[in-house]
């Protein structure tokens, strides 16, 4: 059983699209960083100099610039890092639909560009406004910026496109990244998702 569900995720990585690929690089790190959890809860009473909270400092953008400074690799690995099952299953979603999407009216090739790029860009905004705002406590993870790169470009190239919605039959493409932009104002006001 285990064979076939392992010779079915390497064919699917061998001859998948950059949008799968992209979904298996944030499974990677979802999973590893879940089994690093379970190492360090079960090894709570040694005095290791690494825990849960390294690895997401490590891992993670700070509003602190010069934290930032000390660790380049994160405007990277934060968008492949997600804590929690509902942000990760929500963001890989998004990326899986709307970059499907993408994927078909621009082509494989930009689909790696435009996730990091959007990405980076997203974690330097959030830097520059944590600045702004006097919020430098907060990290920043998760695929939410690179998937917005993906939706506002979805939305431009395709705004009269048509996605059915379980109760709510077609609806474009153009209301739906709508209601989404909107979600993320309130989230942000809210200062629920950084």
């Amino acid at each position: 059983m285990f064979e076939s569900l392992f010779e079915d995720l390497k064919y699917q990585y061998r001859n998948g699209q950059p949008i799968i690929r992209l979904i298996f690089y944030n499974s990677i790190v979802f999973l590893t960083y879940y089994t690093a959890k379970l190492f360090f809860l079960l090894f709570k009473g040694f005095d290791l100099h690494w825990n849960e909270d390294t690895l997401i400092e490590w891992l993670s953008v700070s509003g602190n610039w010069k934290s930032d400074l000390l660790k380049p690799w994160s405007f990277f690995t934060y968008m492949f890092t997600h804590v929690g099952l509902f942000h990760f299953v929500f963001n890989m979603l998004i990326l899986y639909w709307f970059g499907e999407i993408v994927q078909d009216l621009l082509g494989k090739k930009r689909i790696y560009p435009l996730y990091i790029l959007g990405g980076i860009s997203g974690a330097i905004l959030y830097v520059a406004t944590a600045q702004l705002f006097g919020n430098q406590s907060n990290i920043l993870i998760g695929a939410s910026a690179a998937n917005m790169a993906i939706l506002i470009t979805t939305g431009m190239i395709a705004p009269e496109y048509e996605m059915r919605l379980l109760l709510f039959g077609n609806v474009k493409i153009k209301y739906i990244i709508a209601l989404l932009i909107i979600f993320d104002f309130i989230s942000i006001a809210s200062q629920i998702n950084t």
